[in-house]
């Protein structure tokens, strides 16, 4: 907003400006719960295993609904309309990485439960055949706030800290050293290469979860958002 508003005041025109800020969605749960499994199978607490076990293949839809709550407050805030109103258009959420990974998850859950205005969805072809088939259309981004809310929350407490993982899919997919290549290539099936890499990640920070005595696994936004 600070960038559209310097360029209006040097006389640029504002409503040739457009940008996506991008979240990596499925590559957020399957990195999220592999890292909950792991823990809550060496987990001797069987009430804080059962709260690691009810998180699995819900942060990275909860992450998306609180980050498009913040989209909303502040993009129909006064600073903001009145840069629309010049022609300005907000920076649109882009979901990218939303094939189901996860064959116990619905083909077209990362379609179905990111729904709204102003976004974008760089759905996967096989994955869009599945959503006209059998999918559902309803506005589901403004749904479950507060359950959203809870799942980052009971996430943190349960001693796995978002940052650290949203980060790192962020980097893996970007470091097209690592073969992950074009998120909006992604056809919906597993990556193999990313697995490995992802894996990899996660055995490091189960070793310093180990040597730390327990401690908290490592130090996002809401999410793992690039403009």
């Amino acid at each position: 907003i600070q960038g559209l508003e310097r360029f209006a005041a040097g006389g640029g025109d504002v409503s040739k400006v457009a940008s996506v800020a991008s979240f990596f969605v499925s590559r957020i749960d399957t990195l999220v719960d592999s890292v909950l499994e792991r823990q809550a199978a060496q987990e001797e607490d069987p009430v804080r295993k059962v709260r690691m076990l009810s998180l699995v293949g819900k942060v990275a839809i909860a992450n998306a609904r609180i980050a498009y709550a913040a989209f909303q407050r502040l993009f129909h805030n006064p600073a903001f309309l009145a840069l629309r109103a010049r022609g300005a258009r907000p920076q649109r959420l882009l979901w990218a990485s939303t094939g189901t990974k996860n064959p116990r998850y619905r083909d077209t859950i990362y379609i179905e439960e990111l729904i709204g205005p102003e976004t974008v969805n760089t759905i996967p072809a096989a994955t869009w055949n599945a959503f006209r088939d059998h999918g559902k259309l309803r506005p589901s981004l403004t749904e479950g706030l507060d359950e959203a809310q809870e799942v980052m929350e009971t996430l943190q407490e349960v001693g796995i800290d978002f940052k650290v993982h949203a980060d790192r899919v962020r980097i893996t997919v970007h470091d097209g050293a690592r073969g992950v290549g074009d998120p909006r290539a992604d056809d919906g099936a597993p990556d193999p290469q990313a697995a490995r890499v992802l894996d990899v990640h996660a055995r490091r920070e189960a070793e310093l979860h180990r040597h730390r005595g327990g401690a908290a696994l490592g130090d996002e936004h809401a999410a793992a958002a690039q403009p």
